[in-house]
């Protein structure tokens, strides 16, 4: 990875294929960009990451109102195991909202 402002960036391909070979249920449909968590039948409702900057990782779903519960665990579940694989990577995940 590269460092700027003493900060490291995120080298997305890398990442991805990491994030994909310890946690299978990660899948890109439509190229490396875009990766969903495919932990339900509803592509949807699944948390989608999106690659924003080379220090940003973006989350969100589109669940159902009536599973705002299971999909509050999800998104935690999401966050660990990004945040194991970065910190493989020698980075670490610091939220924002």
């Amino acid at each position: 990875a590269h460092e700027e402002a003493g900060h490291q960036l995120l080298m997305w391909k890398p990442f991805i294929e990491k994030l994909q070979e310890r946690h299978p249920v990660w899948f890109t449909p439509t190229g490396s960009h875009v990766a969903y968590r495919l932990s339900q039948a509803d592509m949807q409702a699944c948390i989608k990451m999106v690659h924003g900057t080379s220090r940003q990782i973006w989350l969100n779903s589109e669940p159902r109102q009536e599973e705002g519960d299971r999909q509050r665990d999800e998104l935690v579940i999401a966050y660990q195991e990004i945040g194991e694989v970065l910190l493989e990577l020698g980075l670490q995940a610091s939220p924002r909202t």
